[in-house]
């Protein structure tokens, strides 16, 4: 400190003094001279001693310790008063903050988020480049999970900041690359919690929203959506492929036979829900029937696993057809089946026909060798089940004698050749001698039924033949002289009487031989039937004529006769005369 006189002099000259101290000023105040709003600054001053007072206190309280309190943008002077009141002053401004930072607390990590604020002309900082990355324009992108403090600074060092989390990405959805069909689901998932599921076009996918199962709609793509809570996300696109077409075809089969189905979209497989039931060509399309009265869902399934079904019904084929399965020409055999309401058909009329009932009656028209025709048994289902019948021509008719004497044989024959002869009642008449020889067995006589059948069929033609018993033994003497007359007889009426050489001997219709020549004559009776007996009859030469005396006299007179003929024996009648039989 230093003083001085200071001196009051009137135009008297008269004066007063008045000694004046001077005291130093405080030094300058020290501190940064701008705060902002809602923060601090310290001001000091070298001198010691003093008190702060703040001209302004609505703008920035000072306190007793030179702590100045931004309150509100404008300005203030501060005054550091020494106890002397002298007194040093500084201008201090309190900048206005920015603007709070608008745009959100919460950003996905690969997401962006762009952050502003209203007081133009600031900077943007960020205090962990690894979470997120913040643009010049204040873009903040997520990078990896966590919190980190953005700042806006203006030009005056007044900043305003946000903590921004960086939220983590929901997980992968599952699976991959999802597909569906139209009309079906699919099932998505993540490993994430809480998320919700959002499909982006609805006319393509539907999605439940807590659960993430996704309904195709129509072909196309829609993309499916996994939110958290934090309105982070994950995306997936999944593609609904169209079904194939409806399944054409008749789709009802008979056991072991076969239909074929089609689809007009190409390109897919064919399968079936049951191989013991019915089969599928992966590539054909062809249904075969494996076993009847079931029933087997057929699947047309694309390169998409898109499909679409029918059911095909394999309907059981009738029994067996039993029976005889040939039959004769004008004939007719049964055929049964143990499946009833069947119908029934013959494939070539002209060869066989069937009636409701089975019976199939041989026709063959026009034919002289065996032929065949199909029989089919049709269910209502229109399952069949055949039978090939072999209809046999008949034999002709049998031509030959049909009636035959005892021990005399018949040949019989037919047109058609290669069958086989036999007879009804071998005792009468049989075959033994030759194929077709009728022979009479029996002597009594009587009839059997000659029978001419096909070899390798059952066709027979039949006649009936008679055996006669033979005329009895020709009675009387076989032996005449000829000239002379012998008398024969035979004990079956109405006959005829022949000579087998009538040079030797002939024979009237009463079986009265004449001898004519010496030999033998066959002579035969035939009786009205055609059957003969014979005998042999012998015509003996006469003797020569007697020569010698041919008068005697009586009472012991002779005569000598002879006869050229030897071994002859001498007869003599009446009676009144003898005869030496011998000479």
């Amino acid at each position: 400190n230093t003083t001085t006189i200071i001196t009051y002099t009137m135009p008297t000259t008269c004066i007063i003094t008045k000694t004046v101290t001077i005291n130093p000023l405080p030094t300058t105040i020290n501190g940064t001279l701008t705060v902002c709003v809602g923060l601090t600054t310290a001001l000091t001053d070298a001198t010691a001693g003093g008190t702060w007072s703040s001209g302004s206190p609505f703008f920035g309280p000072i306190s007793t310790t030179g702590v100045v309190t931004g309150m509100s943008a404008g300005t203030t002077i501060i005054t550091y008063a020494l106890p002397t009141t002298c007194l040093t002053t500084a201008i201090v401004t309190v900048n206005p903050l920015p603007t709070a930072i608008l745009g959100g607390t919460s950003v996905c990590v690969g997401s962006s988020l762009p952050l502003s604020d209203a007081t133009a002309g600031g900077t943007w900082s960020s205090s962990c480049p690894t979470i997120l990355s913040l643009s010049g324009t204040g873009v903040v992108t997520g990078l990896s999970q966590g919190t980190c403090n953005i700042t806006y600074a203006l030009s005056s060092g007044c900043i305003t900041t946000l903590v921004v989390t960086v939220q983590p990405l929901p997980a992968a959805i599952l699976p991959p690359a999802p597909q569906v069909c139209v009309g079906a689901t699919i099932q998505l998932s993540d490993v994430s919690p809480f998320g919700t599921w959002n499909s982006g076009n609805t006319s393509v996918a539907t999605i439940t929203l807590g659960g993430g199962l996704v309904t195709g709609v129509a072909p196309g793509t829609s993309i499916i959506t996994y939110t958290l809570p934090t309105t982070c996300s994950i995306t997936t696109i999944v593609t609904v492929n169209p079904n194939p077409t409806s399944i054409l075809g008749i789709p009802t089969m008979c056991q072991g036979l076969c239909t074929t189905l089609t689809d007009a979209t190409a390109g897919g497989t064919w399968s079936s829900s049951n191989t013991s039931d019915a089969t599928a060509g992966s590539s054909t399309g062809m249904i075969c029937g494996v076993v009847g009265s079931t029933t087997a869902v057929i699947t047309y399934t694309l390169p998409t696993g898109c499909y679409t079904v029918t059911p095909v019904t394999v309907n059981p084929l009738p029994t067996p057809i039993n029976g005889n399965p040939s039959v004769c020409q004008g004939a007719r055999t049964q055929l049964t089946d143990g499946t009833p309401r069947g119908t029934r058909s013959s494939s070539v009329p002209a060869v066989g026909t069937v009636d409701a009932t089975g019976n199939v009656f041989g026709v063959l028209t026009g034919s002289t060798i065996p032929q065949t025709t199909t029989i089919t048994y049709t269910l209502g289902s229109g399952c069949i089940i055949t039978t090939t019948v072999t209809v046999n021509p008949l034999p002709g008719p049998i031509n030959g004698a049909l009636g035959v004497c005892y021990q005399s044989c018949s040949l019989l024959t037919d047109a058609v050749a290669g069958g086989t002869w036999s007879s009804s009642n071998t005792i009468v008449a049989s075959f033994t001698t030759a194929p077709g020889n009728m022979c009479g067995v029996t002597a009594i006589g009587g009839t059997a039924t000659v029978t001419y059948q096909l070899t390798g069929s059952l066709c027979y033609v039949t006649a009936t033949a008679t055996v006669y018993p033979l005329p009895t033994a020709i009675n009387g003497t076989l032996t005449v002289c000829s000239g002379s007359t012998t008398q024969l007889t035979d004990g079956t009426p109405g006959g005829t009487w022949s000579s087998g050489t009538t040079a030797v001997a002939t024979v009237s219709g009463t079986g009265l031989v004449t001898g004519a020549l010496p030999g033998t004559s066959i002579i035969t009776y035939t009786s009205g039937t055609g059957c003969i007996t014979t005998a042999i009859v012998t015509v003996n030469a006469l003797p020569t004529p007697i020569l010698g005396t041919l008068t005697v006299c009586m009472a012991g007179g002779t005569t000598q006769l002879s006869d050229a003929t030897a071994g002859g024996s001498w007869a003599i009648t009446p009676s009144n005369a003898t005869i030496n039989a011998a000479t």
